[in-house]
């Protein structure tokens, strides 16, 4: 039996350990939960209420592999929200309503829980993320056009005034932005 052994970390294990300097070993070991931060940062404004957002947290703590989506029992979310499985059942449809949630099927590995598809939510989520891209762009030309302006107001400032009076010359000043 061959066993390969390398000294250079792979991606993998280089996550884990940042993880693990995180949060310790033994929070990692039991699981550590991903998703989008968009989610929290566009909460209101994607209509969901606290109680929606660890619903959906929930459901993306099990989402490991694109297009697998998980099944989780609504009975098992229950006893750990300490809510009624009434309670999330409703929850489950108001984000199928706003189109967030689809449940394509049953699991029946799994008890025969729901499988819980979010690509919805994520779409809506990817939206949002352009929305902030757009906005981040802006700020950095505006940024540019700022920088361009007072540029120009320094040579102008050099350039356009009487050394002897301090008087300037020509205040015709063209327009760094190119509008008019």
């Amino acid at each position: 039996m061959t066993v390969s052994t390398s000294t250079a970390p792979n991606a993998d294990d280089e996550q884990d350990r940042k993880f693990e300097a995180r949060y310790g070993k033994l929070l990692v070991s039991r699981g550590i939960a991903t998703f989008p931060s968009l989610l929290l940062r566009w909460q209101e404004a994607l209509g969901l209420e606290d109680r929606h957002v660890v619903f959906i947290v929930a459901i993306f703590s099990f989402y490991i592999e694109a297009g697998n989506w998980p099944s989780v029992s609504v009975d098992a979310m229950s006893k750990w929200r300490g809510v009624s499985s009434e309670s999330i059942d409703k929850m489950i449809g108001e984000l199928e309503a706003r189109g967030y949630l689809v449940r394509p099927g049953r699991d029946a590995r799994h008890g025969n829980s729901y499988f819980y598809d979010l690509s919805g939510l994520l779409e809506a989520l990817r939206v949002v993320a352009k929305v902030e891209e757009q906005d981040r762009e802006e700020r950095v030309r505006s940024g540019v056009r700022r920088e361009e302006a007072l540029r120009t107001l320094n040579a102008v400032d050099r350039t356009n005034r009487d050394p002897d009076s301090d008087a300037i010359v020509n205040d015709e000043v063209e327009d760094p932005t190119g509008s008019d």
